[in-house]
């Protein structure tokens, strides 16, 4: 059985904090956290999978105006 690789993240008052303070830098660290999983992704399809439901969290988040709605 293959081994799964999951990026630590922060603890979730600091991403709160982050979300208020600094949403651009929280939007970058989600890019990379993506990125990491699809990478990590243990077949093509999978990543494509990952890509897809990404595109789709994407099209919610832009119908909201304020970061943390999007929450």
């Amino acid at each position: 059985m293959a081994e799964h690789f999951y990026p630590q993240i922060a603890e979730f008052d600091q991403l709160l904090q982050l979300a208020k303070e600094a949403p651009e830098q929280l939007d970058l660290l989600q890019q990379r956290l993506n990125e990491t999983c699809i990478a990590g992704a243990s077949t093509e399809r999978s990543a494509w999978k990952l890509r897809r439901l990404l595109m789709q969290v994407g099209e919610i988040k832009s119908k909201y105006q304020h970061p943390q709605l999007v929450c």
